[in-house]
């Protein structure tokens, strides 16, 4: 199945999604982590870049401080539910972050520890994934990447520091019209097993880099009664694969891979839910995690490895804002990688923000439960187009929730642990003092078991003793842990204003609460439901003990307030309810400018529609909500406009709240605007390009026409704001100048573009690298030029040119300055490159070495013989 924002192209149902209003949601670092969630935010191209958001994980799996890593890439914007456009490679050292763009065709590497960028790598002209996106899959050798449009897969070789190269791809296609949808590697890394979409299947050998097929291409068993397998995967002991099929119903087939070929598939029905394209496996492979995706909800069933069988499900309770906030649930992850995941996180589409679910998973004796958290769903404000998630862990063997040191929340608490890979048994004593067991002996567990709920706990604040055990070698190793029981003063936080019961005072209400002395954050939810958040949800608010709330109904209906309180990694809640304010009247609402527009310049006249019932208005403006740092109107009685001048001219938030006097009570509406931005508004440096090495001693700079600039002034200098190399005066509308006599010795060029905006002179800063007149072009010493290269792998390496910023090879076996060989790209400041492609014929290999300096690229060529 598909999901696009603007336009799709789907075999099964389709939807054109609608961007919503939304609102900013605060975070703050909660104490300890397990690892981090990474999105694929997905942009579409409006002259945004794609970019990645990741979540810091909480021990109790809640999600917060999102820190976005843009890519040089574009996104598709949505499509296949089945295509993962964020993958993992693990390693213990720096694990990467693959991120696909469908619009730019292109794979963006993140270091995932440092959550920054590697690069972006290219494929061939062969390959597009504009129309819905590109499938990605990875392990320690080669990532695939499956383009929806051209219906190609590319092979790319991994490289060090999260890098790729790519070596090749080929056009599958499937039995019935479809193209590559879910993929699957095999833990041995020499099956890829693919979906198409159209109910076929088929695999293929993957142990020489390229995929080479093994001729088992069919139709699923399921393809007759219109189950078209979407997404896949293989488990841990390589025996079968299992395929969520995009249907009207729910359900999943399984093939035995174990001969290296799929076979037959066997269809399983799940009792309820809609569609069920997304399929994880629990980490311990017991549990088969299904994503319902148009229904809302998430199933999972138990797995048995030995047989390839699945039996006894769950499914979900209707996820928190399905069909409000978001339209259609898409990929899984897990919190741990152990036992069952302890958490599971869906992808949210269809809203914007994209929103992920956070769940609960509970299963012992055959029975499941999926029980959506209190601080579910988180929001992704990067992304309006959420399909695809991933998990990055950093987790330690130990045990990792309740925080160690934390209070604990009552008498009750369950303790969860992750354990070394070769124990062989668990044991966790809990006691009054350091490796005593008074309240709880467990005895051996089994590495199945992955957490302990003791009940008994002291309520008296007393520090509580806890002893984690794992036997290996024969040995039992233990792990020690103390806590702070719970006591009468360190439970949740209580709403002292307004007082619960009461009547609201507006539609916009500060609600206040005192401090818990366990807490270390609050969260607070308004709805027209009992713990619902259809009205407000704060997102994580830190240690803040207020928060102010607008849009609240003036309806005098029932409003439901839970207000959580973070203690020892678990939230806790009380619950309120109020009266809504009634009124019959209604406070006038703003007109002009538009609500959530950029605003004209430094003056502006706001206009509103009048009241009913209201007999005053009142206008402040300032940087904060409900701030009136810019402005303060007083009482207008029935005027609906006024002038404001005197404000802020650099682009950020100005909030503006207009006040109603209705049957003597201001009634406020709260709206926000952009500020003029005198700087975005002026001339723009194009040429040469910001921050690049210039050409030469003389330079034309030529810059963008500023939309509000009357007249332009350029200044050059060897300081910040300087004009010691040239000061041109008032140039008018003249958008270039050549500048002479700049220095050639490689130092910092200073220039600052001043635009006339409002009869004031704004500046545009930049600098760039003089040209150096000593550097030398880089030339190629390995192999040596005009040697016989033999085989079809070399690796080139050249010289580095000291006025040089970037490389770029192409390789050739037609004609000099060709590249139908080999064409590396941007390689930044590598000086080296490995081809997999040459040709072994005895031809001659045509190899262009460029170097960027001054910003233009200028080559050197090498010829070579190609050895038998």
């Amino acid at each position: 199945m598909v999901v696009k924002l603007a336009r799709l192209v789907c075999l099964s149902a389709c939807l054109i999604l609608p961007v919503l209003e939304h609102s900013q949601f605060a975070t703050a670092q909660i104490t300890g982590s397990t690892g981090y969630l990474i999105t694929n935010d997905d942009y579409t191209p409006a002259g945004i870049p794609d970019s990645a958001t990741f979540f810091t994980i909480a021990p109790d799996g809640t999600l917060s401080n999102p820190n976005q890593v843009n890519t040089l890439g574009t996104g598709a914007g949505g499509g296949y539910f089945a295509s993962n456009r964020v993958v993992v490679l693990n390693n213990s050292t720096s694990p990467c972050v693959y991120l696909s763009a469908g619009y730019s065709n292109t794979i963006a590497g993140i270091e995932a520890l440092q959550q920054i960028e590697a690069g972006d790598f290219s494929t061939s002209s062969n390959d597009n994934g504009v129309d819905n996106g590109i499938g990605l899959v990875v392990n320690s050798n080669y990532l695939y990447a499956s383009f929806s449009t051209s219906s190609t897969i590319a092979t790319f070789a991994v490289q060090p520091g999260c890098g790729l190269q790519f070596i090749g791809d080929i056009s599958p296609a499937g039995l019935n019209g479809g193209t590559p949808k879910g993929m699957a590697l095999s833990p041995s890394g020499n099956l890829l097993v693919v979906t198409y979409g159209d109910g076929s299947i088929q695999s293929f050998n993957v142990s020489g880099g390229l995929p080479a097929s093994n001729g088992d291409e069919q139709n699923a068993t399921g393809y007759e009664n219109d189950n078209f397998p979407g997404g896949v995967v293989i488990s841990p002991d390589g025996h079968w694969a299992i395929f969520g099929d995009d249907s009207s119903g729910a359900t999943v087939e399984v093939s035995d891979v174990s001969s290296g070929q799929l076979g037959p598939t066997i269809v399983y029905s799940l009792p309820s839910g809609y569609n069920s394209n997304n399929v994880l496996l629990s980490p311990d492979a017991t549990l088969l995690y299904v994503t319902n995706n148009t229904s809302g909800q998430v199933s999972a069933a138990f797995f048995d490895t030995t047989s390839g069988t699945v039996s006894g499900s769950c499914i979900s309770a209707q996820l928190n804002g399905f069909a409000n906030i978001f339209g259609f649930s898409a990929a899984l992850a897990t919190q741990v990688p152990a036992g069952s995941g302890s958490v599971l996180y869906v992808a949210e589409n269809g809203g914007y923000p994209s929103t992920i679910a956070i769940i609960d998973v509970s299963a012992s004796g055959g029975v499941c439960t999926l029980t959506e958290a209190a601080s579910s769903p988180a929001f992704d404000e990067n992304s309006p187009s959420l399909l695809s998630i991933a998990v990055v862990s950093t987790l330690q063997p130990g045990l990792y929730n309740p925080v160690s040191g934390s209070t604990l929340a009552g008498n009750s608490t369950t303790f969860r642990w992750y354990g070394p890979p070769n124990a062989t048994a668990f044991w966790i004593d809990v006691g009054s003092t350091a490796g005593g067991n008074n309240y709880y002996q467990s005895g051996s567990l089994p590495t199945s078991t992955l957490s302990a709920t003791v009940g008994g706990l002291p309520t008296n604040g007393s520090t509580v003793f806890v002893t984690l055990y794992w036997m290996i070698g024969g040995s039992w190793v233990s792990n020690a842990y103390t806590y702070t029981a719970f006591s009468s003063n360190s439970g949740p936080a209580v709403m002292t204003t307004p007082a619960p019961g009461s009547t609201l005072s507006g539609s916009t209400v500060t609600f206040d609460w005192t401090a818990s002395s366990s807490a270390t954050a609050y969260w607070l939810d308004l709805g027209n439901v009992a713990g619902g958040n259809q009205y407000y949800q704060s997102g994580n608010l830190g240690n803040v003990l207020t928060t102010t709330v607008s849009g609240l109904p003036t309806n005098g209906g029932t409003v439901y307030a839970t207000l959580y309180s973070l203690i020892g990694g678990t939230w806790m809640s009380n619950a309120y309810t109020y009266t809504a304010y009634g009124v019959t009247a209604s406070p006038g609402a703003m007109t002009t400018p538009a609500p959530g527009s950029v605003l004209s310049g430094s003056t502006v006249t706001f206009d509103w529609t009048a009241g009913s019932g209201a007999t005053g208005y009142w206008l402040d403006i300032g940087s904060v909500a409900g701030g009136n740092q810019y402005y303060q109107s007083g009482n207008l009685g029935n005027v609906l406009t006024t002038t404001v001048s005197g404000l802020p001219t650099s682009g950020g938030t100005v909030y503006a709240t207009l006040y109603s006097l209705i049957n003597g009570s201001w009634i406020s509406n709260a709206y926000t605007y952009t500020g003029f931005n005198a700087a975005a508004s002026g001339g723009v440096i194009t040429t040469p390009a910001p921050s690049a090495t210039l050409s030469g001693s003389s330079v034309t700079f030529i810059w963008t026409a500023g939309a509000s600039a009357t007249a332009y002034w350029l200044d050059v200098g060897n300081i910040a704001g300087g004009n010691e190399y040239e000061q041109s005066g008032n140039l008018g509308n003249v958008t270039q100048l050549t500048v002479n006599s700049l220095p050639t010795d490689g130092s910092t060029v200073y220039v600052t573009l001043y635009s006339m905006i409002d009869g004031a002179w704004v500046g545009n800063s930049y600098t760039y690298t003089a040209f150096n007149g000593s550097g030398v072009l880089a030339v190629m010493q390995m192999p040596t030029p005009g040697s016989t290269i033999l085989g079809n792998t070399a690796t080139f390496t050249w010289s580095a040119d000291a006025s040089a910023t970037a490389y770029w090879v192409d390789i050739s076996a037609i004609a000099p300055g060709g590249n139908d060989v080999y064409q590396s790209g941007n390689l930044g400041n590598v000086l080296t490159t490995t081809v997999h492609t040459l040709p072994a014929n005895g031809d001659t290999i045509y190899v262009t070495l460029y170097s960027y300096v001054g910003g233009q690229w200028s080559s050197t060529a090498s010829t070579y013989t190609s050895g038998q």
